[in-house]
């Protein structure tokens, strides 16, 4: 296992916990990016701004606190730390309790299913194996803008470590990472200005949901600065390994998962990964073709989504023939739940309806 990702680290414990010899080749960050330097630290962020937010408002709700809430960085910091570290202490004590060979360095392929680890002590070990998962997931990236480099801009990383709060700040990019820090950030007192190349923020939602997300940052004092093209080149960096729907590298018995596979980047979209992985190693099938992955924004309040946004509903195929079935039903007076549970031809567009039919799609 090349990295130690959502992915790799679950597949890797799963494997040894059932007697196979696995080894783990991991460069520092135990338990994966998630755990490290995205989503348990940022939402544990996200948390107490919630939290001074809602000290601001005590006074609605009876209770009268002494002064004015504001943050401390070195009390945020550490609880951050201390999230962070309990979690990577636990991971390390359930990789180590799987059995699995816990190589700590930086992995090359030197030979096909075959690598090569160096530590920090330059000491270097060989690890071949039957099968081998890349997982190593992805950084940020600093957009080639003239002078940027030299100013030495923060990352969704670096900033996280932070040792105090910037009177002001400058975010490239209102995607859903740009909004989360923007959102946070700003409720803690830091004058924000989000520049975004295009004309809304979180450009892949429909442009009411972009408008209500900008009017709550706007509303907790950010500036958006929208159509802004040359400002706000914003893309994930590193090698992307090019992988077929079951997970697949072009080398035999080599796959990959998670961001560098070029899975949408999310932890559960990873953990997805994991089970299809260990699925098709041991001989099966599963893809990662029509899976539906729903997602969340970390904004304050959040926004959800899964599955298509009414934009790209209104521009779906072959629609037509899908509201011929529900017309015939209509006609017929059959229930919705026989629909749901119809044998519908796949792969078509009518097949949809028995998702949307579902208890999770209609509302109570």
């Amino acid at each position: 296992m090349v990295g130690g990702g959502k992915a790799g680290k679950s597949l890797a414990m799963d494997l040894a916990a059932a007697g196979q010899r696995v080894a783990m080749v991991e460069r520092g960050m135990i338990g994966g990016t998630c755990i490290n330097v995205a989503c348990i630290p940022t939402k544990t962020l996200v948390n107490s701004a919630r939290l001074l937010a809602l000290a601001r408002r005590a006074a609605q709700f009876g209770i009268d606190l002494p002064g004015t809430p504001a943050v401390d960085i070195d009390l945020l910091r550490a609880r951050k730390e201390d999230v962070v570290g309990t979690m990577v202490a636990g991971q390390r004590k359930s990789f180590l309790a799987s059995g699995m060979d816990l190589a700590i360095g930086e992995a090359h392929f030197v030979v096909p299913r075959t690598v090569e680890v160096t530590d920090d002590a330059g000491t270097r070990r060989t690890l071949s194996g039957t099968n081998v998962v890349v997982n190593t997931g992805m950084a940020p990236f600093v957009p080639d803008i003239p002078g940027l480099r030299a100013a030495q801009p923060l990352t969704s990383t670096s900033i996280l470590a932070l040792k105090s709060l910037p009177r002001s700040i400058i975010i490239l990019g209102g995607g859903y990472i740009g909004c989360e820090f923007a959102s946070m950030l700003s409720i803690m007192g830091v004058q924000v200005t989000v520049v975004q190349r295009r004309g809304q923020l979180l450009p892949r939602e429909d442009a009411d949901m972009s408008a209500s997300v900008a009017g709550t940052l706007a509303a907790d004092g950010a500036t958006l600065v929208l159509g802004a093209e040359a400002a706000a080149v914003s893309r994930a960096g590193g090698l992307v390994v090019r992988v077929d729907e079951f997970l697949r590298t072009a080398a035999d018995n080599v796959w990959a998962a998670g961001d560098v596979a070029g899975t949408p980047q999310f932890t559960h979209a990873s953990w997805n990964d994991y089970r299809i992985l260990k699925a098709n190693i041991a001989g099966g099938s599963w893809s990662t073709k029509d899976r539906l992955i729903p997602y969340c924004v970390f904004t304050t309040p959040e926004l959800g989504r899964v599955g298509l946004s009414e934009t790209e509903a209104l521009h779906g195929h072959e629609s037509s023939e899908v509201i011929a079935v529900i017309q015939m039903a209509m006609l017929g007076d059959v229930p919705y739940q026989q629909l749901r549970d119809a044998v519908i031809t796949h792969p078509t567009m009518a097949e949809g309806l028995q998702l949307l039919l579902s208890d999770a799609f209609l509302e109570p």
